[in-house]
Formats: C-alpha cells, sequence, structure tokens
C-alpha cells in the first residue's frame, strides 16, 4: 500500500511534466505528496558539471543562493497543490541528486519523476538520474516520459517515412 507519493523536481518544465500524474494517483489513493528539490554543488546551473573546480570560498554563497530558490521554489508548487486541495509538503536538500532521492524515499513510498530522455554523449555524461534511482530503490517507481522527448520520437519516425 502506498503512503506517500515523492515527487522529484530539479525547477525544469519537464519534472514538472510528473506533478498531474502524481496529483491524480494522490487524489485516487489519498495519500499526501513530498516534493524534493536537491541541490548538487557539483552541478549548479550557472557552472554546470565545472563547479567541483572551482575554490569553496567562491561556491558557498551560489550553494546558499540556489538552496533559497529551491525552497522558493517548492514552496509556490506546494502551495499551487494546496490550493487544489491536496496535502503537500516541500524539502529541500543537499547532495547527489539520485542518491537523495533515495534516502529520502521509504519502502511504502512511490516515487513519480519525469525521465529527462537524454540519450548518447549527454547521458554518458551527465548520467541518468532517472536511471539511478530505478537502479537503487527501495520503494516503487513510476517514470513519466516527456513531452518533449515523445514528439522528438514522433517527429523522428515521422522523417523516416
Amino acid at each position: 500500500m502506498i503512503r506517500r507519493i515523492l515527487v522529484p523536481l530539479d525547477g525544469s518544465w519537464l519534472a514538472e511534466e510528473a506533478i498531474p500524474l502524481a496529483s491524480e494517483l494522490a487524489r485516487l489513493s489519498n495519500v499526501p505528496i513530498l516534493l524534493l528539490r536537491v541541490v548538487d554543488y557539483m552541478r549548479l546551473e550557472r557552472y554546470g558539471v565545472n563547479a567541483l573546480a572551482l575554490e569553496w570560498t567562491s561556491v558557498e554563497p551560489l550553494l546558499t543562493e540556489e538552496l533559497a530558490q529551491a525552497r522558493d521554489y517548492l514552496d509556490e508548487i506546494k502551495n499551487r497543490l494546496a490550493t487544489d486541495g491536496f496535502t503537500a509538503d516541500a524539502r529541500v536538500r543537499q547532495g547527489r541528486v539520485a542518491r537523495e532521492i533515495v534516502a529520502m524515499s521509504q519502502q511504502d513510498d512511490l516515487i513519480v519523476m519525469a525521465s529527462h530522455g537524454r540519450g548518447g554523449l549527454s547521458r554518458w555524461l551527465l548520467g541518468s538520474v532517472a536511471e539511478d534511482v530505478l537502479r537503487h530503490s527501495n520503494c516503487p517507481v513510476l517514470l513519466v516520459k516527456n513531452s518533449a522527448s515523445a514528439k522528438a520520437t514522433v517527429d523522428t519516425s515521422a522523417a523516416a517515412d
């Protein structure tokens, strides 16, 4: 039995595509939603994977700002869900994204997250958070294929005809 739906978000519209399905499942199951944003200092938006090369003294203010923005972002979504009648909580954690998602989950949770649909070199360089969560999670994981990759798949097959 599912007792909570965990929705990891990274601030992108792609990740937010998991919210409607998570909300519907929460409504049908009468369970709360936990919104989670993980701030990985190695992947700060401004510096991408190069953030690790920066000295801590220069990263610390950026990390503090990123954490504050993450809290504000989740609070906005939490308030939107509350307006729609859902019980929601929001948490911000620091660390490696997939590891923190798995650590935050409990055995009776359902993780509902969007897959960004990266492939090839991008996936190899950045890794797949969704794949890591699937591999290491102790609870069920429901991946929502984002509309951009679904359109790309349709467009590619249409171009082949």
